[in-house]
């Protein structure tokens, strides 16, 4: 067995410790571990909506911007807790999104019909960390022009082309605060058109936790505002570079690491770091197509056995099965004239089809009929026994 596979297997090992951890403390139906995706989810909007409260006081100018944080932070009522909101909205995003990233891979479900989103997982996970980092850039205190300095060293210096295209120019303006304000908003609408690619290939995906469970994690985050009040540096000055700044280790750790790094590499280690997460998100990418496999257990229609009656294509959760005219020459049962068709590059080989086919009339090669459905009924009955949880397939 690889390190790969050994790496995946241990994963899912601790996976199945947390499931089972935490479903008794809570019954299955609102167990957090299985609506990991929908909670993501959850607080995407979350933080939409708080964001647009303080989109209407911010100021994107270098003289207003500081002042206007700190007016809706003071004097604003409830400004404080809008602020905090956001803050820790965006941490727990980032926090869920990380989580439903690593079932997933423990999971083993990334690949073959997966890919798409899981590629399209990987671009979400990407510009979250970006849109997180971004609203940092925004407030204009001490932090915000350390970040702003450390992703021009990053990106090979401040009098580079990338450097100045980062700052709208050769230092940093009002242009520079504009167009992180666009980046900001603009990133959560690119984000819709990739959601809407990772829900496609779901069938009946599930967006949105249990209202019990949305108001438990919602008071948390308001208990988060309570105990650790969002607070700003001070104002920033562009002539002077800051010492230290506050961190927020969810979004800024890779800033932390370069800046580590910086004692033993010198400046260097701002372009080494951006290369290695560069890295890091090509191989996510490629991921599914390494560790591809071969497609030697797709599932086959018996077109002769076929009514037409659909309900391999309904309880199909990959969407792998459509429904098509009888092809001139077979003679299939029924008076429907349509049959099923399998679409081999979504089949997730799982044999769920086999169980649903009244008829028959699908059959996995590697498999008998017998054999699926004597599979489908122990992990059936597993699932309903109270505390086991339930191994992939």
């Amino acid at each position: 067995m690889s390190v790969y596979n050994k790496t995946v297997n241990l994963g899912w090992r601790i996976w199945s410790w947390v499931d089972d951890k935490f479903n008794r403390l809570y019954p299955q139906d609102y167990n957090p571990m299985y609506y990991l995706g929908g909670i993501s989810n959850l607080f995407f909007w979350f933080v939409i909506g708080t964001g647009i409260v303080l989109f209407l006081y911010y100021k994107p100018s270098l003289e207003d911007a500081y002042h206007s944080v700190e007016y809706l932070t003071q004097k604003v009522p409830y400004g404080q807790a809008v602020r905090g909101l956001h803050r820790y909205g965006a941490d727990a995003m980032l926090v869920f999104v990380v989580l439903h990233w690593l079932r997933v891979w423990w999971t083993d479900r990334y690949r073959k019909f997966r890919s798409l989103a899981w590629i399209s997982g990987v671009v979400l996970l990407v510009l979250t960390l970006l849109m997180g980092v971004s609203g940092y850039l925004l407030v204009w205190d001490e932090r915000s022009l350390m970040l702003i300095r450390m992703t021009q060293w990053m990106v090979g210096g401040e009098h580079t082309w990338l450097g100045k295209l980062l700052v709208g120019g050769d230092k940093i303006t009002d242009y520079t605060l504009t167009r992180f304000l666009f980046f900001h908003i603009g990133v959560p609408f690119l984000m819709l058109f990739f959601l809407w690619m990772h829900y496609i290939r779901i069938n009946r995906p599930v967006v949105y936790p249990p209202a019990l469970l949305t108001l438990q994690l919602f008071g948390i985050v308001f208990v988060a505002c309570y105990l650790f009040p969002t607070v700003s540096m001070a104002p920033a000055n562009p002539e002077q570079m800051p010492q230290a700044m506050l961190v927020d280790w969810f979004y800024q750790w890779g800033y932390v690491g370069a800046a580590w790094l910086q004692q033993f590499l010198g400046h260097a280690a701002y372009p080494i770091t951006c290369l290695v997460l560069v890295a890091i998100s090509v191989l996510l990418f490629a991921l599914p197509y390494l560790t591809q496999g071969s497609y030697l257990n797709v599932v086959k229609v018996i077109p002769e056995k076929c009514t037409g009656c659909e309900y391999c294509a309904i309880d199909c959760h990959a969407n792998a099965i459509r429904m098509i005219p009888t092809p001139p020459g077979i003679k299939a049962r029924g008076g429907k004239g349509i049959i099923a068709e399998i679409l081999p590059t979504r089949c997730a080989e799982c044999g769920i089809c086999v169980g649903a086919c009244p008829f028959g009339a699908i059959e996995l090669p590697l498999f008998t009929e017998d054999q699926v459905v004597a599979r489908i009924q122990e992990i059936t009955a597993r699932a309903k026994q109270p505390q086991q949880p339930v191994a992939a397939e």
